[in-house]
């Protein structure tokens, strides 16, 4: 027979396990009518030191100089393309502007179908032996893009580039979880993303510099971007089979002490957690029912669509200033992308340090919003190159934000591998859009109505993120009074599993 609840300075409060399941949707066979009290379990005394920030300064000195290349090359292989046009290669390969957008279409459909597969590769591979050969694989496809004759084999090129580059981008989130803890996630990711924030803009002014090797070899200029650029991410992807750890105990730099408290740190990051023992499959399945996870499947739809939107809208601006070279031409949209640079980095820094994802995200999109208005409504160039600094400002941060939340609220691994490229897909699919509505429906250099889906999409965003905040505020006082409840003489308490589980506090 059960024991009368302790009696405390603390104000317990009773509740029957129906009233809980209403609360916390938990579902337990029990004695009607029985009464329960909750406590947290206490927290273990660990003897492990924290890790100094010279241990994570060493983290990240291994970490993150091989991620930020890789996400660079896959930007930089992905919108070479636009360079090769502008090489001559839609007149060689005589291609219409229709044929070209459907050419572009054709690399996000591999791109978003194996995402999700991808990442749950990773996952049973490792992204040891997996990241290295996507990277590898990719850059062989691009360098055989340069050789290529008529536009039936530029559409294979397209359609493996994406096959196997797909996948990186949400593989690359997925291992930063293997090093760092939830709140330290923001700002590594910000500083993986800088230099891919600079590459649309000295992208161009290299291509610019080898189009010049037009002719040799009998190779036209657009064919050697190709080559030389994929000849680079070949190589690099082979240095990284050597130089990406498997995970902490394998890190070079750090002592056995070091590696331990790393360790630690990341195990406590899910303190109390009850480990799952549902399968894999059905952890994948439970993925999908997670509001908060549709949220921010959302807001990475409108993120990768203003992204993309972005490589349209810039050029047409700096075009319109009269700059009579293209290395000038380039050159004036460096200012802008340095600009979306430093502000990534610092929305990154306080959305780590402050612990806040959902207000950041609002705050990036408020800056695009006044950007694309401003755009909209100012028929001065000047102002509208100006514009092009707050479009930036709030365009870099938002995949930053947006997928560190994802990140930082799906547990176990199984369901943050698919959040995450559930996110991924989702954007590829806004970038898709984007393609179409500034490739072949809304005309340059006004771009009125992508503009318009622009501005619509970051009030979008910015909703979104909120209502998500609310929601998980929602459940997280929803969680406190579950945590308070525990079946009288049952040690265990009411755990759940993963994120569903009451020791699970989401981040805001």
């Amino acid at each position: 027979m059960p024991s009368s609840p302790p009696s405390s300075s603390r104000d317990l409060r009773l509740i029957s396990l129906s009233d809980l399941d209403k609360i916390f949707g938990i579902q337990r066979d029990v004695i009607p009518g029985s009464v329960y009290i909750v406590e947290e379990p206490k927290e273990e005394t660990r003897s492990v030191e924290k890790p100094r920030a010279q241990t994570w300064r060493k983290v990240d000195l291994v970490v993150l100089p091989i991620l930020s290349m890789m996400c660079f090359l896959s930007f930089l292989d992905r919108i070479n393309v636009g360079s090769a046009r502008a090489a001559g290669m839609q007149r060689d390969l005589q291609m219409s502007d229709l044929q070209y957008t459907t050419a572009l279409t054709v690399t996000f459909i591999p791109y978003i179908l194996c995402e999700i597969p991808s990442n749950l590769m990773l996952q049973a591979l490792g992204a040891k032996y997996v990241l290295p050969g996507m990277i590898t694989m990719w850059g062989v496809v691009a360098l055989s893009t340069g050789f290529v004759k008529t536009y039936r084999t530029f559409i294979a090129s397209r359609f493996f580039l994406g096959l196997f580059e797909g996948g990186l981008y949400p593989g690359v989130c997925l291992y930063l979880t293997y090093f760092y803890p939830r709140h330290k996630i923001s700002f590594r990711l910000s500083l993986i993303l800088a230099p891919a924030a600079l590459c649309g803009a000295f992208s161009g002014l290299l291509a610019f510099g080898i189009a010049q090797m037009s002719g040799v070899s009998n190779i036209r200029g657009w064919g050697w971007i190709f080559i030389l650029e994929g000849l680079f991410t070949v190589i690099f992807g082979l240095l990284s089979f050597r130089l990406l750890p498997r995970s902490v105990e394998t890190m070079p730099l750090l002592d056995d002490k070091e590696k331990e408290s790393v360790i630690q740190v990341l195990k406590n990051d899910s303190r109390n957690i009850t480990e799952t023992r549902v399968s894999a499959c059905r952890e994948i399945i439970n993925t999908f029912g997670g509001l908060h996870v549709w949220f921010g499947a959302g807001m990475a739809f409108a993120l990768g669509t203003k992204l993309m939107g972005m490589f349209y809208i810039t050029p047409a601006i700096v075009r319109s200033l009269g700059y009579n070279t293209e290395v000038k031409a380039q050159l004036m949209s460096v200012p802008p992308y340095a600009a979306g640079l430093l502000v990534t980095l610092v929305i990154g820094y306080l959305s780590d340090r402050l612990q806040q994802r959902g207000f950041m995200t609002i705050i990036s999109n408020a800056l695009c919003a006044i950007g694309f208005a401003v755009f909209l409504a100012s028929t001065s160039d000047t102002v509208r190159y100006g514009s092009i600094f707050l479009m930036a400002s709030g365009s870099y941060p938002s995949p930053v934000i947006v997928t560190a939340w994802m990140s930082n609220n799906s547990f176990p691994e199984a369901r943050r591998a698919t959040a995450i490229a559930l996110q991924s897909m989702m954007a590829s699919l806004g970038a898709l859009l984007s393609v179409w509505l500034f490739g072949y429906l809304s005309p340059a250099p006004e771009h009125v109505a992508g503009t318009i889906t622009l501005l619509a999409l970051s009030g979008l965003e910015a909703t979104l993120a909120g209502v998500n905040t609310i929601y998980l505020r929602k459940q997280n006082e929803k969680k406190v009074i579950a945590r308070q409840f525990v079946e009288l003489g049952d040690n265990k308490g009411i755990n759940g599993h993963g994120d569903d589980s009451a020791w699970f506090v989401y981040t805001l």
